[in-house]
């Protein structure tokens, strides 16, 4: 076979472009990968947005091809939804309106109730009627319940411990701390213990089986499974970081113990292991009567006391004048509408009550694509790399660049069809090297052709 040279400046160019292209999809796809509120989330869809280019829109990719989806495990029961409750001067009859809340659902006979709202230890005084009555619905309750617990990135904590009104339950820890501390780790807030009656951060307490962590990922299309935590200290330092799964896992988990004696799916525990976060393939919106599909929705105050029930008559409802679930879904997620607890999504804005229920329903329903792992993903690229440079070496600069083309189509049609099929993608920078090294090759042949024109090509068609 006829041999090829190659100057050294050129290759190095070319690798250098390589890793250009590889760097910048590679940083769209793992900044994502931190909690909310950490990464500037406009920021990161600019950047997705450059990537991807603006026709492959994420929900477009991902629905096409799949049935859209009619979900039929999840519902929700929010507060403030149709009748808005305002619970502003008054935050502690909140949890009484919970707990009566709690007690009707739970007549319907459900398999799960989620609470999307946190409860926290020291916002009301103790003895409290509403802790003492919200304690007693789940404790007594014959549906298993998951609460949620708050947390703090580092530079949230700061800012709040700076401020005068300091939110209650926020634990104190030393300033110091936070000069070393990784902003991808969080601090646990002080929430209420159902079960023991002390904080659900002590070692060992009992709420943390049946409790979960709401903070999502700044890349909102991610589930997130489990978040690094910081133990707080007694003495305000921030100790050992230990792994603790967020609402939406142990929902689905509690579920699948609830309805099939524990078994849970071997991709979604290798998913927890690998601590890999799934896309979402598609989000569902609230259901509303303009529309066909989406996930029912019931307003708390109307599921208590009826549709005709004014904001103020939920203290005065009588057992059996209120209303019923609008749907039979076995699991019912409990949340709150405000405005703070908004997300941008790429079907809208949601509630993160939605939001949640819509990761429920996709772990359980594996509404959810992975990428391959990173060392399939490092021996494809270094495949299709030798594979380019073989194309240009047995034929023309013109034909090779076809070829080399039509081999990237191929790899893209199949990267769809796994990803329809089996539900795992390509990642980004394994997709913008098949795409972008054919052109990059043929660029640098056209150049050595121009630069040398008497010469040819650098090697001698087969």
């Amino acid at each position: 076979m006829p041999g090829q040279q190659f100057p050294v400046i050129a290759r190095s160019f070319r690798f250098l472009v390589y890793v250009v292209v590889v760097s910048v999809p590679f940083f769209v796809e793992n900044a994502g990968h931190t909690p909310d509120k950490d990464t500037d989330a406009s920021k990161l869809q600019a950047l997705s947005t450059f990537a991807l280019g603006a026709p492959l829109r994420y929900e477009d990719v991902t629905q096409l091809g799949f049935r859209r989806p009619m979900p039929h495990l999840v519902q929700i029961v929010a507060v403030g939804k149709n009748k808005p409750i305002d619970f502003s001067t008054a935050i502690c009859a909140r949890r009484l309106f919970l707990a009566r809340v709690l007690e009707k659902i739970e007549d319907t006979h459900p398999s799960l109730i989620v609470l999307d709202i946190y409860f926290p230890e020291q916002l009301c005084p103790a003895g409290d009627p509403g802790t003492e009555a919200l304690r007693k619905a789940i404790a007594t309750s014959k549906t298993p319940v998951v609460a949620a617990l708050e947390t703090y990135t580092p530079s949230e904590y700061a800012q709040l411990s700076r401020g005068e009104n300091k939110p209650p339950g926020l634990p104190l820890v030393s300033e110091r701390q936070f000069e070393t501390a990784r902003a991808a780790r969080l601090v646990l807030g002080r929430d209420l213990d159902f079960q023991t009656g002390g904080q659900a951060h002590t070692p060992g307490n009992l709420m943390l089986a049946s409790a979960g962590l709401i903070r999502i990922s700044s890349d909102i299309r991610q589930i997130p499974l489990r978040w690094p935590i910081y133990d707080v200290q007694t003495n305000g330092d921030l100790g050992d970081v230990r792994l603790m799964r967020t609402l939406s896992l142990v929902a689905a988990q509690s579920y699948e113990k609830e309805v099939s004696n524990g078994s849970v799916s071997a991709r979604l525990a290798g998913l927890v292991e690998s601590g890999t976060f799934p896309y979402i393939t598609n989000f569902v919106p609230e259901k509303t009567a303009d529309t066909d599909n989406g996930i029912p929705v019931t307003d708390a105050l109307e599921l208590l006391c009826g549709k005709l029930a004014q904001a103020g008559d939920w203290t005065r409802c009588k057992a059996g004048t209120g209303g019923d679930l609008v749907s039979l879904a076995p699991i019912v997620v409990v949340g709150q509408q405000v405005s703070s607890d908004i997300h941008p999504t790429p079907i809208g804005l949601m509630h993160g009550y939605a939001i949640q229920a819509n990761y429920i329903e996709a772990l359980l329903e594996e509404r959810y694509i992975t990428p391959m792992s990173q060392r399939s993903a490092l021996f494809l690229n270094i495949g299709w790399v030798v594979l380019v440079e073989l194309i240009f070496f047995f034929w023309t600069p013109r034909l090779a660049l076809m070829y080399a083309l039509l081999a990237s189509v191929i790899i893209l049609v199949l990267t769809y069809f796994v990803l329809l099929q089996w539900g795992f993608f390509l990642v980004l920078w394994t997709l913008a090297l098949a795409i972008f090294s054919p052109v990059i090759r043929a660029l640098e042949e056209v150049k050595h052709i121009l630069a040398h024109p008497a010469g040819g090509p650098r090697h001698r068609a087969k």
